[in-house]
């Protein structure tokens, strides 16, 4: 990472001054990064970060949370000064096996980045700055695509065996892009988890299904609950009641006819608070959910703690009975 334009601020307001840019630029970048990750200045005005990834695009969220964080006005003497960071990216092994390898890798990549404007961040692998910039493009179209409204909800019924009546049914979104046609969830909602997308998403799928299901009651149809997944965004989110009333009030839906599912490891790193937010849902008189029970850390003997009205065995323990 290599500051762009730092000659200017010497220039301008002398070396003290640039020196404590350069203090100023170590104390934001310890804040963005993770406890696994390490930091360093390299000489002048360039820096790197080492970080383990378990894929790409870590390295593309770590890159976008440095350049937000530089761009943020410093104060110099009394003066605003405004500078951008330049990235130059490398994965080990595929750029290089040592240190020195990545580092030159890094460097060359870096400079791609300023000869092309600065303030952004370039791969040494041509093949993974098209990955990024598809990334880019892809959460672009989906902010546009909130506005425009192509998302829409299928119903994903749930059956009584005995007597194949609907009982039940989950609302699973979809992406109809004008352009590119049907794009599964797959696709779009770790790009909206990134991004802090799937918030406004999430706000607007638990609308809708509720909207959706009381058009069913008026029309005659035997009530059904409606179960809706939330993020663990959202869950965590300090606004997630008042949300949820929003839309029960707006659409005429009593609460006993939604279901919020979330999944175990959302509860996990803070037990007690994850109760603390699922009693306040059941207070409401909402059901709550927990999807794939069993694939991360939790046991049985939790289920007696957390206030859920349904359990959803992961399939993998039932894939061979």
């Amino acid at each position: 990472m290599g500051l762009d334009r730092f000659t200017l601020v010497n220039d301008a307001l002398g070396y003290a001054a640039g020196d404590q840019m350069l203090r100023e630029v170590a104390e934001r970048l310890a804040k963005v990064i993770r406890v696994s990750d390490t930091a360093a200045r390299l000489d002048g005005d360039k820096f790197a970060v080492m970080t383990p990834i378990s894929a790409i695009d870590d390295s593309v969220i770590v890159a976008e949370k440095v350049l937000n964080a530089i761009k943020k006005p410093f104060t110099l003497k009394g003066e605003e000064v405004f500078v951008t960071f330049s990235i130059g990216i490398s994965i080990y092994p595929t750029d290089g096996e040592d240190f020195d390898d990545l580092l030159k890798d890094s460097l060359s990549a870096m400079q791609y980045a300023k000869q092309d404007g600065g303030s952004q961040y370039r791969f040494f692998a041509s093949d993974m700055n098209a990955k990024a910039k598809n990334r880019l493009a892809l959460e672009k179209r989906m902010r546009a695509a909130l506005v425009n409204q192509e998302f829409v909800l299928f119903y994903q019924p749930k059956v009584e065996p005995k007597t194949d009546r609907v009982k039940g049914a989950e609302a699973l979104i979809r992406w109809i892009d004008p352009v590119h046609g049907m794009i599964g969830p797959g696709e779009f909602i770790p790009v909206a988890e990134e991004t802090g997308l799937i918030v406004d998403i999430g706000t607007w799928v638990m609308r809708a299904a509720c909207f959706q299901t009381k058009a069913w009651q008026d029309a005659g149809y035997a009530p059904i609950k409606m179960s809706v997944n939330v993020s663990s965004m959202q869950f965590k989110a300090k606004d997630l009641l008042d949300k949820v009333k929003s839309a029960l009030a707006d659409t005429g839906l009593e609460a006993k006819w939604l279901e919020l599912e979330i999944t175990e490891s959302m509860l996990m790193n803070d037990v007690e608070g994850a109760i603390t937010r699922m009693q306040a849902v059941r207070d409401l008189g909402c059901g709550l959910s927990i999807d794939d029970f069993g694939t991360g850390y939790s046991s049985l003997s939790y289920l007696g703690r957390f206030p859920i009205t349904t359990l959803k065995i992961d399939r993998a323990f039932v894939r061979d009975v």
